[in-house]
């Protein structure tokens, strides 16, 4: 413990309000787990250390000894998806697991890509780093630190199933993807870039009602990555580190979903050309494969091959936006009008259809269309399919419940809602 505290302090915990003397979460210090050989113990068992609770239900004091055993049963549990089939699974559960194990996975993907070895990444940069960016995610249903994992494993699975993709971008392309993807939604306070501008928030002022969170979670991530032991980048040439810092950019600035329309009609443009749609010599193709490709990850809930998970975001979404509409009303803001009915079972499930046919599927399409083997591989176009099987089943189950009970044709209801 000792030693995974000089280790942590070296890394840095600003934002966690620590200094040297005060206790290390539990949490933090089991990042540090297989950094320092197992014989560096600190010989004081019984030092009494204060490790805050992963609910939030308070603050439990542990002994030293206690807090080790915990660690071990966390790695325990951790190591039931630390083989990366299990992350190249596009099924894979992000809440099973706690925060430290998600930023481990990370460094897993890191590793896997040869990203330390080829590019010399120190592992330490990038521990601290993936703990860091885990800090500044909210605790909003929806864009949470959990969101943001699932969004780079998902992509980490599409990735490592791709050839086409794989052969396109460089190492370079790769960091900066992935970088970009673990902060895509950093510091995100649970409502949309229409609230920001709606309320003239201070986000909205600095950012000239543009782009307004994805600058801001651009921001995020660079201002991390300016101490020089959590910069991702540090370890690049001068001009590459330039060139990388435009493709982190570029990409998280591509989940705007105001870009989405223009993204899915210039891909429609290019989609007979197959994987030759972007080209592996200029670096302007890439970085728009980047973007396209952290932007589809990013509305790929639908795409997962577990409906019962599919949901469980689904329903994280919803309360996002359904907290966001009452708010509008509260503060006498124009609602958005598409959230009306979210707060009824049938206005949800027929979101969900209508999320899945207006959005996810035009640019899905097209992703498949350019790379094959990611719909083979992966299934995912039958995958999309059940799930917008199963959501139209409930509507139209809930439409014939509710014309029931109202005494009106279920096709009325349906139509109203």
């Amino acid at each position: 413990p000792f030693f995974a505290q000089c280790l942590f302090r070296a890394v840095g915990t600003p934002r966690l309000g620590l200094s040297w003397g005060e206790p290390l979460p539990t949490w933090a210090m089991g990042m540090t787990q297989g950094v320092f050989p197992s014989c560096c113990k600190c010989p004081a068992k019984e030092a009494v250390v204060s490790q805050p609770c992963d609910t939030n239900e308070g603050e439990a004091t542990l002994t030293v000894s206690e807090m080790e055993r915990r660690q071990a049963a966390s790695l325990s549990h951790a190591s039931a998806a630390t083989s990366i089939d299990e992350l190249m699974d596009y099924r894979m559960d992000p809440f099973r697991f706690d925060t430290p194990a998600l930023c481990a996975f990370f460094v897993q993907m890191v590793q896997f890509f040869g990203l330390q070895e080829h590019l010399s990444v120190p592992r330490l940069t990038v521990v601290g780093f993936a703990l860091e960016v885990a800090l500044t995610y909210r605790d909003v249903p929806y864009h949470s630190f959990f969101h943001a994992f699932s969004v780079t494993q998902f992509l980490f699975a599409l990735y490592s199933k791709t050839d086409g993709v794989s052969s396109i971008l460089s190492r370079e392309d790769v960091l900066a993807l992935f970088v970009a993807s673990l902060v895509h939604d950093a510091d995100h306070p649970g409502n949309n870039n229409a609230w920001e501008v709606a309320t003239k928030s201070p986000l909205a002022a600095r950012y000239g009602d543009e782009a307004v969170l994805e600058r801001h979670h651009a921001a995020v991530g660079m201002r991390i990555m300016s101490r020089d032991k959590h910069n991702m980048f540090g370890s690049l040439r001068e001009s590459s580190q330039n060139e990388v810092r435009k493709t982190y950019t570029h990409a998280i600035l591509m989940t705007d979903m105001a870009k989405h329309s223009q993204m899915v009609a210039d891909l429609k443009g290019h989609s007979a050309k197959g994987s030759q749609a972007f080209r592996r010599e200029e670096a302007d193709e890439r970085r728009t494969l980047a973007g396209v490709l952290l932007h589809s990850a990013d509305i790929s809930n639908p795409l997962i091959p577990d409906y019962d998970l599919c949901r469980r975001w689904a329903e994280k979404i919803k309360a996002e936006f359904w907290s966001q509409y009452n708010n509008e009303l509260e503060q006498k803001l124009p609602p958005t009008q598409m959230w009306a009915s979210l707060g009824t079972p049938l206005g949800f499930y027929k979101s969900q259809v209508g999320f899945i046919d207006f959005v996810v599927s035009p640019l899905w399409l097209c992703v498949f269309d350019i790379f094959p083997t990611v719909a083979e591989k992966g299934r995912l176009r039958e995958s999309l399919g059940k799930n917008r099987a199963r959501w139209e089943q409930l509507a139209d189950a809930e439409a014939a419940r509710t014309a029931s009970n109202a005494g009106v044709p279920s096709v009325d209801i349906a139509r109203k809602v």
